[in-house]
């Protein structure tokens, strides 16, 4: 498979650092594409809970990044040093946290986790937005209404294999 754009970079399991990280997956897409940040909003997003996922629940090691771009997709992928399962949950109305994986799947093409030696690999993958725009928000309102009526949110462990 042959990428356009690739990027890799480390950050540590601490809080300060979820807003430069996000930034940089976005930004590194924009460079690649020549979208504006509107248009990149869902990445923003998607980028933003599996960064926080893998600071909250992976502490110590740093964190893994690596971002990859072919045609209008990307792949992101993040390896922390925990190996428990990622879990979708829904939570009841009102509470404050607990949506995150939610979201994701809402706005992710495909995601899902595999461990790896010491810890696991996250990753996603998602289409990228026409120049003209993007339709993330209606997807994450799809996706929090199935949570409200109990559906159940699709998990895959190996990229492509439902």
């Amino acid at each position: 498979m042959t990428y356009v754009g690739s990027t890799r970079f480390s950050i540590p399991t601490d809080p300060r650092c979820l807003k430069a990280a996000r930034n940089r997956v976005v930004g590194a897409v924009r460079a690649w594409t020549g979208l504006d940040a509107a248009a990149l909003d869902g990445l923003r997003s998607v980028a933003s809970e599996l960064l926080a996922n893998g600071v909250e629940h992976a502490p110590g090691a740093p964190l893994t990044v690596r971002l990859r771009q072919r045609d209008h997709q990307v792949l992101l992928e993040v390896f922390d040093g925990s190996s428990k399962p990622p879990q979708p949950r829904c939570v009841p109305e009102g509470a404050e946290r607990g949506r995150g994986l939610v979201v994701v799947a809402a706005l992710a093409e495909d995601w899902g986790w595999e461990p790896i030696d010491v810890g696991k690999r996250v990753w996603v993958t998602m289409k990228l937005p026409e120049p003209a725009g993007n339709s993330a928000a209606s997807s994450v309102e799809d996706a929090l209404r199935l949570c409200d009526t109990g559906t159940r949110l699709s998990l895959n462990l190996v990229p492509g294999v439902a």
